[in-house]
């Protein structure tokens, strides 16, 4: 029972971490937010590895499982980028909805082609759904982003939504691609020590893009930028904490079923925090998108 509340709360915390940056993607880089975000996520995740699990702090870790390790953090690391870009362009109800789903998929398509892993036989009615979802959304997306009235708002509303899809996809192509090599990582790596080790790592880079993109001189640190941001790399960090707590309570498919919910919650906490419009046509993508997730790790 409590790996199934921490694979829900996994799953409400990384919305709730999206939705605090928001606000933010209007006025500040991409690489500036996730550079702050992840140097905080770093930190704590290295003061709670050796404050409440010293004994997993093990440094005698294969060099292939290390450089694996390593080597996914540039891929986490676009793919973050890309889905800050998305936030900045349309609602965070809908970017969720897409880049979450089609993550999920890429991985379970991916695990199957790459590592071999077995996969349900439902997996092309779950992608049907996932795509069906992602279409609604899109559609959604074109008929919001700008004003109706001629051919140039019609022509904004398309490229609008292209950008969403594109974005997208490339967050959830680079967030699986990372997540198959870390899977091969996780099998000689603890799950903390691989978690606490990967973030440091995934900071540095942050920091050096947004110093060299001028990012600190032009966005400073003020207080409020700091506090937001921060605010979100801490509930980031929990989420991430409760998913691996999840995992090894209870069973693998049922931890990816509960976690991948996280578009649920993102729906309604942007309606109520953001005042977020989320029409008929959302809510419908969405949870036809969740069906089409849960047919996918069935």
């Amino acid at each position: 029972m409590l790996g199934e509340a921490a694979a829900l709360a996994s799953a409400c915390l990384w919305a709730l971490s999206t939705i605090v940056i928001k606000g933010v993607t209007g006025r500040l880089s991409a690489s500036y937010i996730m550079a702050v975000r992840t140097a905080i996520a770093a930190a704590l995740a290295l003061g709670a590895l050796f404050l409440f699990w010293p004994e997993r702090a093990s440094f005698d870790l294969p060099a292939t499982a290390a450089v694996l390790l390593v080597s996914t953090a540039p891929l986490a690391i676009a793919g973050d980028l890309a889905f800050v870009r998305a936030l900045a362009v349309s609602d965070v109800s809908r970017v969720f909805t897409l880049s979450t789903s089609l993550y999920i998929l890429l991985s379970v398509a991916g695990g199957a082609v790459f590592i071999g892993e077995e996969v349900s036989w439902l997996l092309p009615f779950g992608a049907f759904a996932i795509l069906a979802g992602t279409r609604l959304v899109l559609r959604e997306t074109a008929a919001d982003a700008a004003p109706p009235a001629g051919a140039g708002g019609v022509a904004t509303r398309q490229a609008s939504a292209t950008a969403v899809l594109q974005l997208s996809v490339t967050a959830a192509l680079l967030w699986s691609s990372g997540l198959l090599i870390l899977t091969e990582a996780l099998k000689d790596a603890d799950p903390v020590f691989a978690l606490a080790l990967r973030l440091p790592f995934m900071a540095a880079a942050m920091a050096g893009l947004a110093a060299v993109r001028g990012d600190y001189a032009r966005f400073g640190f003020g207080a409020e930028n700091l506090r937001v941001v921060g605010f979100s790399g801490v509930l980031a960090l929990l989420s991430m904490l409760c998913f691996l707590y999840a995992a090894d309570q209870s069973e693998a498919g049922r931890v990816a079923v509960l976690t991948s919910t996280s578009p649920i919650f993102a729906a309604p906490l942007a309606w109520v925090l953001l005042r977020e419009h989320v029409s008929r046509r959302v809510w419908a993508g969405t949870f036809l998108s969740m069906a089409g997730i849960w047919l996918s790790v069935a």
